[in-house]
């Protein structure tokens, strides 16, 4: 019971935070009136150690920034999109992600999602055949940001969209 109140109350007053400088930039962005304290990577409140965890963290604060809060990703493999909502569960970000591998989607599947997004993001380097992207890029609404990642990776996939919408945030 001690132990358990002792927590809380550090909790309350304090953020551990690795060295890595994306975490320190990330933790003192995001807790400005918390104390932040250097522990070991495994101990960090923002990635827990994973080179991934934190790419998304890094996603997740530029999409937030920039006001997006529903991604249309178009590529990557089940395994890929399983990580992804696993490392963005409990964020704001909502996701909608067309495996590139499977079947051609109509026109008219493709503009219900067009129309729902806020950001459409192409993963070039991931199986996506060029008739499940077509349906999608030949009809991209007006004012409809698209953005290509051309690196293998959930980490970079993470990073080169975080990257690009900070860019296009800042002109």
């Amino acid at each position: 019971m001690k132990a358990e109140r002792a927590r809380a109350l550090l909790a309350s007053q304090l953020r551990r935070v690795c060295a890595d400088a994306d975490c320190e930039q990330l933790a003192a962005a995001r807790w400005p009136e918390k104390e932040l304290v250097r522990v070991a990577p495994s101990h960090c409140d923002l990635c827990a150690g994973s080179s991934q965890r934190r790419a998304v963290r890094l996603l997740a604060e530029a999409l937030h920034d920039a006001g997006i809060s529903r991604v249309l990703l178009l590529g990557g493999t089940p395994p890929q999109h399983t990580t992804l909502r696993d490392l963005l569960a409990g964020d704001p970000v909502a996701l909608r992600l067309i495996d590139g591998s499977m079947r051609a989607h109509s026109g008219a599947e493709a503009a219900q999602q067009l129309v729902w997004a806020q950001l459409l993001v192409v993963w070039a380097s991931t199986p996506l055949h060029h008739k499940v992207s077509v349906a999608y890029t030949s009809q991209v609404p007006p004012g409809l940001p698209v953005l290509t990642v051309t690196r293998r990776g959930v980490e970079s996939l993470c990073r080169g969209v975080a990257a690009q919408v900070r860019r296009r945030s800042q002109s």
